[in-house]
């Protein structure tokens, strides 16, 4: 039952737009467009919010949104901390926490951008987006073991998200297994026609 607005967002967010923000993890550019539209959902869910505090919170969450829009990543990340900081119990957090990864990743703190998305796993561990923020994150930094095993664990929690496909293909291609990369490649094709 949607007892607040916690509940609601959650509902939102994984029955609603998990779907389609996983659709945009191919570029760096996609991944501004899906944070920036998952900052949008909660802009717009500050009109629903009784409390102050909602208020305060979502508002530093619109905030956020603006300086991503605008590439103002350390504002970004300044008003992505004051917000978890602000209600450190929202379930939100998790989310936030895997934005404020990629914001880190984006301002090339790549240590630091490994460690936010690992604490947003903690928080959330069965989340394919925090997953695949995460695996990204890992493969740019040649941590190409752990990002297949991310990459792996997305397959399991949901077997049409094509970017594990794809990295494992790119993958077995690059190693000279044309077989393993056509086996990856094709269940490209059946999940994203």
């Amino acid at each position: 039952m949607l007892n607040s607005l916690p509940d609601f967002l959650l509902l939102l967010f994984n029955d609603i737009l998990l779907p389609y923000i996983n659709v945009f993890v191919m570029t760096k550019m996609c991944k501004l467009r899906a944070l920036t539209m998952l900052m949008f959902v909660f802009s717009f869910c500050s009109v629903l919010a009784d409390d102050a505090d909602d208020n305060i919170y979502l508002r530093m969450i619109d905030d956020a949104e603006s300086a991503i829009k605008k590439q103002n990543f350390e504002k970004a990340e300044q008003l992505l901390t004051d917000a978890i900081s602000f209600q450190p119990d929202n379930p939100n957090n998790a989310l936030l926490m895997s934005n404020l990864g990629m914001v880190r990743f984006y301002m090339n703190n790549d240590s630091s951008a490994i460690i936010t998305l690992n604490q947003a796993h903690k928080m959330a561990p069965s989340s394919v987006t925090i997953l695949l923020n995460r695996a990204r994150v890992l493969s740019a930094t040649g941590d190409i073991k752990s990002a297949v095993e991310d990459y792996n664990r997305v397959t399991e929690l949901d077997s049409t998200v094509v970017m594990p496909y794809l990295f494992r293909g790119l993958l077995y291609l690059s190693n000279g297994d044309l077989q393993g990369a056509y086996a990856q490649f094709v269940n490209i094709t059946k999940y994203s026609p």
